[in-house]
């Protein structure tokens, strides 16, 4: 490309502080999400949306936002959709600010409710999108800021060791329940974080994913036995359970039929608009 020729489609700013602000300590989809609105949003006013305001759908921003593992197409679920916009309203807007520091009035979007789908408002899209109010690259040190930079992520990812109790179990790879993210229902007996849900997709599907939840949703049920993580019960004792499955089904994994409830996939059914993805009741609390 010649550095004469013009990229079309305009551009976005993204502040170099990025990589020490809460959202880079997210799953990967809390980013994504994040810089889909900033590509989105108007630059300039148009018809009824103000500059910084973007219209959009849970499942446009589902179709929009999915990646591939291989050749497998991945699409987030609403659940995860939610949970994502739910923690941009809360969380500052400054990609410098901790969310300990975080206002009702610093927040990253607000929402407001439309006709098949949703109006989002970015907040300070006017400051983070002007490059006026930004430091140049050449009024500060380079090693400086790399070093406090390292410094900043090192002591936010540290984590908090005054509790130990001797045993090691909390440190076992397999163990990505993260304190920080809050579990997800994803069946009446079985709660997961996004980030543990993802990658039972990753590992085995989507069908295989819920099917082991329904597996252990099941159980719980019947038995009354709770865990104190339902994802470390899955890696224990249900992966096994669903692979016998398979293999008593000549190793083809077309998905066991289901008990005859009236619920199709024993995933939690929200009421709500339908042409939005079901949204929950009082997703639309601060619009």
């Amino acid at each position: 490309m010649d550095e004469n020729d013009i990229i079309p489609g305009g551009y976005i700013l993204l502040a170099r502080k990025i990589t020490d602000s809460d959202i880079w300590l997210k799953p990967p989809l809390y980013l994504k999400i994040w810089i889909y609105f900033l590509a989105k949003a108007q630059h300039s006013p148009y018809k009824k949306l103000k500059k910084g305001e973007l219209f959009t759908s849970i499942p446009e921003i589902q179709e929009e936002c999915f990646w591939y593992v291989g050749s497998r197409k991945v699409i987030p679920t609403k659940d995860q959709i939610f949970q994502v916009i739910d923690w941009f309203r809360r969380a500052s807007g400054d990609p410098s600010e901790s969310n300990a520091k975080a206002t009702a009035k610093a927040t990253m979007i607000t929402t407001a409710k439309a006709t098949r789908g949703m109006t989002v408002s970015i907040s300070n899209y006017c400051i983070y999108q002007d490059s006026k109010y930004y430091e140049s690259n050449g009024e500060s040190n380079p090693e400086s800021n790399a070093a406090t930079s390292s410094k900043a992520r090192r002591k936010q990812r540290q984590p908090d060791t005054n509790n130990k109790n001797g045993k090691n179990d909390n440190n076992d790879n397999e163990d990505i329940n993260n304190s920080r993210e809050s579990k997800v229902k994803f069946a009446e007996f079985v709660s997961l974080t996004n980030v543990e849900y993802s990658a039972l997709v990753t590992q085995f599907g989507e069908h295989g994913a819920k099917r082991m939840i329904e597996i252990l949703d099941d159980y719980k049920g019947a038995s009354g036995k709770t865990y104190k993580s339902d994802y470390r019960a899955i890696r224990t004792w249900v992966i096994n359970k669903y692979q016998e499955g398979i293999q008593q089904k000549g190793g083809l994994d077309n998905g066991i039929r289901r008990k005859s409830t009236g619920d199709k996939n024993r995933l939690p059914q929200r009421t709500g608009d339908k042409d939005q993805g079901n949204i929950p009741d009082g997703f639309w609390a601060n619009g």
